[in-house]
Parts: structure tokens; C-alpha cells; sequence
């Protein structure tokens, strides 16, 4: 069996047709390709902010790192130094107290205790004023309220303090 002849524009209906979605397969094509390079653009970008992101990021890790080795350095040497201090009020042979800025008691080495004859609860949370002797209690407010007012480091003074049993 043969075809029936084809007309003619048929056939240029067909070539037509043709053509066109050459064309548009052409525009397709580069629009694919154009769309693909700039994906290629952007992922080469995306890997560069990535890198430099993860460089940041190392960079501040390694900072935090050494600031932790740091401080765990000074926190060891606190403890260290806070010790010999501590070993040093407890073993001296001197008074040492603190007083808050009200002139109570809120620290007594065991010197102070053991020789006056006062447990630490007795003392701790009382006005100085109950262990000093009264002729010597005028002078020694006057020389804490100076401390206070001035802020200003001074000498010793020199007072009596009342035993424990009077």
C-alpha cells in the first residue's frame, strides 16, 4: 500500500511545526545551560563562604580553647595563692579579723579565738565594740569610722581587748 500524496501545505505546516520546536528546543537548551552555569557560580560561591565560615569558626574554637586553658590556669593559681593565704591567717601569731562596713565581724583566725577564750559564734555577726576594752572603745570607733569615711589605709592602733571570761 502505498501513502496518499501529501499536500504541500501539509508538508509546510509540518516543517513549520518543525522548526519551531527546534527553536524552542533551542531556546530551552540555553536557557538550561544558562541556568546550569549559574548554579556552577553560585555553588563555587557557596563553597567559598563555607570555607570561610569554617575558618571563622575554627579560629574562634581555638580562641575559646586557649581562653578555657587560660582560666582554668588562673583558677588553679586562685586556689593555689588562696591556700598559702588561708595557711598564712590560720598559723599566725597575730589578730585577724575582718569587719563589714558596719563593724561586725565576719572573719576571726583561730589565733584570735583560741587566746581570747571566744568561740567563732560568739563573735561572728557582733559589733567589735564587744570585745574591746571600754577606755580604749572611743579611739577605736573613731579610727574605724577614719577607715571607713577615707577609705584610706592607716597604721595600726594600739588598744586593750576583753578576755572571753572578763
Amino acid at each position: 500500500m502505498s501513502k496518499p500524496p501529501v499536500s504541500r501545505s501539509r508538508y509546510e505546516r509540518e516543517k513549520a511545526a518543525r522548526e519551531a520546536a527546534e527553536k524552542l528546543l533551542e531556546e530551552k537548551s540555553r536557557e538550561l545551560y544558562l541556568a546550569n552555569k549559574k548554579l556552577e557560580e553560585q555553588a563555587i560561591n557557596l563553597a567559598a563562604l563555607v570555607e570561610d565560615r569554617t575558618k571563622k569558626l575554627t579560629e574562634a574554637l581555638q580562641q575559646a580553647q586557649l581562653s578555657l586553658k587560660t582560666m582554668r590556669e588562673a583558677e588553679r593559681q586562685r586556689e593555689e595563692s588562696e591556700e598559702k593565704f588561708r595557711s598564712l591567717i590560720e598559723n599566725a601569731n597575730d589578730f585577724v579579723f575582718t569587719l563589714n562596713i558596719d563593724g561586725v565581724f565576719e572573719y576571726l583566725s583561730p589565733r584570735f579565738t583560741e587566746v581570747l577564750g571566744y568561740r567563732e559564734s560568739d563573735l561572728l555577726g557582733q559589733h567589735f565594740s564587744v570585745v574591746i576594752h571600754p577606755d580604749d572603745l572611743p579611739n577605736c570607733a573613731e579610727f574605724f569610722n577614719r577607715i571607713i569615711t577615707t577609705l584610706t589605709p592607716e597604721a595600726g592602733l594600739e588598744y586593750r581587748v576583753r578576755h572571753a571570761d572578763g
